[in-house]
């Protein structure tokens, strides 16, 4: 597919590397919503794709789609389960009530489960392509996480939320060391940090890594301002 050849590509706002992709790989989608990221996925790639949705109602919608194994559940740091706190907004729901703002008190009881425990149950030992955007979530996910359970993902799309309060941006840096203290690149598509790609040394050619980080977010910097926008990192 003419995706492969892209150094990067970027799907529901979501950027990572298409080229170790393949039909053999395993995708996880934390925060599936209806499903867009997933079922663009599985279209280009014919992968495996673990669809994972805390929102009852959307994860109902996953149901049946094609190529989408659909779970419902919130992801953290622990086993057990949690209060969802609804927001009109369909893509803004999060288990951080206490940070959050404009959801109108309604909350649903969900389960709540550890990534790897979960994957675990799915018979997954490694993920090529992990999507974290649950909300503020994401960095519970990380830190509950060991340093061998992090590497085995191979690429890891990250939406951090400080940008609406629900994380800190020393949260978002501890993140970020861990994540190179593991073995990740760390690239940042934008100037906030709602589209982060971290990608495990060895999965791509270092100069792959190089022409992406140096290249590749230029271009893509200067083509926004062509476009009358501001530069984006």
């Amino acid at each position: 597919m003419k995706e492969r050849l892209l150094k990067v590509l970027t799907l529901r706002g979501h950027t990572f590397m298409p080229g170790p992709l393949s039909a053999l790989s395993v995708v996880v989608d934390l925060g599936a919503n209806e499903g867009e990221f997933a079922r663009a996925v599985v279209e280009r790639f014919g992968c495996r794709c673990i669809a994972v949705e805390a929102n009852p109602r959307l994860a109902k919608r996953l149901r049946g789609l094609p190529g989408i194994e659909p779970l419902w559940c919130a992801v953290g740091g622990r086993e057990g389960e949690t209060d969802l706190f609804l927001s009109e907004k369909s893509d803004a729901s999060t288990v951080l009530g206490d940070r959050a703002g404009g959801h109108g008190g309604e909350r649903v009881r969900v389960p709540m489960r550890r990534l790897w425990g979960l994957l675990a149950e799915a018979g997954v030992s490694r993920v090529d392509l992990l999507k974290l955007d649950i909300e503020g979530s994401e960095i519970a996910v990380l830190e509950s996480m060991s340093d061998e359970e992090v590497r085995r993902c191979g690429q890891i799309t990250v939406e951090f939320h400080d940008f609406c309060g629900l994380v800190s941006g020393e949260e978002i840096r501890r993140a970020r060391d861990r994540l190179a203290a593991a073995g990740f690149a760390g690239m940042r598509f934008g100037r906030e940090n709602m589209n982060w790609l971290f990608v495990r040394r060895g999965v791509v050619g270092p100069a792959t890594q190089l022409y992406v980080n140096q290249v590749v977010r230029r271009a893509r910097a200067a083509a926004r301002v062509l476009r009358g926008g501001k530069r984006d990192y």
